[in-house]
């Protein structure tokens, strides 16, 4: 099981040798999980106090 403060810590690096993802859809995609996560944590709130 995952928590909305290790989705908060996950990144994502850019690979050199083949096409990659889109950074800023893979991040949406994480924030979009991690307000999820919060509210069924109870923790909203918690993605705009992380930097």
């Amino acid at each position: 099981m995952i928590t909305a403060a290790e989705t908060h810590k996950v990144k994502f690096h850019i690979t050199k040798f083949r096409a990659g993802f889109s950074l800023d859809e893979v991040d949406d995609a994480l924030d979009s999980i991690a307000r999820t996560l919060e509210i069924y944590e109870g923790t909203p709130g918690m993605l705009a106090s992380s930097g």
